[in-house]
């Protein structure tokens, strides 16, 4: 009798899932390729428990009183996690005469807008959604972008897919990337250069590093303040990004800029997490972060 330990399962199966599974089903035509994607999805939400319950607990805290729904919220969002792999496989194949058909842009104008003032503009969004496919449109389409990301970790195939992610992203976005454990003058860099800079917010503070503690989804949150500060220090503009999937389409929605000037960091973040928070609530399975929610949220004692 084979036996395998956590660790050794681990690495089999997410080899098979990025170098194998999602290799071949990128090869399918798009409309069948993104059913099997959300076929695999469903297979993790009824064999991966421990996927399921990390998740649906995160979701539990926050709808308490719903708790018969979480399961169907939880379970769609692996199917769209699964549709969100397969996106980096299909990347390659997208280009600017066909971009349109894997993605709409909408409020393309609140972006283009804020660029036309010449102060520095940064694109935010969350932990939502299929969230760097606006991010290679707007390559596609000549606005180069910059982009914050977080060191690659993990089994050696799920690097190779995270690196392969990385890749494929500033092939289609082609301005600087910079990793979050850099120096933050490199950022200042980006945005003094002109370019755009591409962050997430809903990310937990690190061991040692600053934070607000701000009112969010009914409780008290944790959020670094390195990009509030970065956006009060160079006068930046801030525009919020989301990817909604509609029916038969996805789509990258832009909101109005935010205006930093004169504003105090308090007022920032609070007008900063109020879209992500509206989405979230709209849309709780389009949000990754419920696995993580206890690592920098707390529900509020009534």
């Amino acid at each position: 009798m084979f036996y395998f330990s956590r660790a050794s399962t681990r690495r089999i199966v997410t080899f098979i899932e990025y170098r194998v599974f999602y290799p071949l089903v990128a090869f399918l035509p798009r409309t069948l390729a993104y059913k099997v994607a959300s076929f695999k999805g469903i297979l993790v939400g009824l064999f991966c428990d421990n996927t399921l319950a990390s998740c649906v607990q995160g979701v539990n805290q926050y709808f308490a009183d719903n708790i018969q729904n979480n399961r169907a919220v939880v379970r769609a969002q692996l199917r769209m996690l699964a549709r969100e792999k397969l996106d980096v496989y299909l990347i390659p194949k997208i280009n600017q005469n066909n971009v349109e058909s894997y993605i709409k842009l909408v409020g393309l104008k609140y972006y283009t807008e804020a660029k036309k003032t010449g102060r520095p503009v940064i694109l935010y969004t969350a932990h939502f959604g299929r969230l760097i496919m606006p991010a290679i449109a707007l390559g596609l389409l000549g606005y180069e972008t910059a982009a914050l990301t977080a060191p690659v970790q993990g089994t050696k195939s799920e690097i190779w897919y995270l690196q392969k992610k990385l890749s494929v992203m500033h092939s289609a976005m082609k301005g600087t990337f910079v990793q979050t454990d850099e120096s933050m003058r490199s950022l200042y860099k980006i945005l003094s250069n002109g370019e755009t800079l591409i962050v997430l917010v809903d990310v937990p503070p690190v061991p040692g590093q600053a934070y607000y503690e701000v009112d969010f989804l009914g409780g008290i949150a944790k959020f670094p303040k390195g990009i509030v500060k970065l956006a009060n220090k160079l006068d930046a503009l801030l525009v919020p990004y989301f990817t909604m999937e509609h029916q038969g389409y996805l789509c990258g929605e832009f909101l109005p800029a935010i205006e930093t000037n004169n504003l105090h960091s308090d007022e920032l973040v609070e007008q900063l997490l109020k879209p992500i928070e509206e989405k979230i609530q709209q849309h709780p399975e389009q949000w990754w972060m419920w696995p993580w929610l206890s690592a920098f949220w707390i529900k509020k004692v009534v």
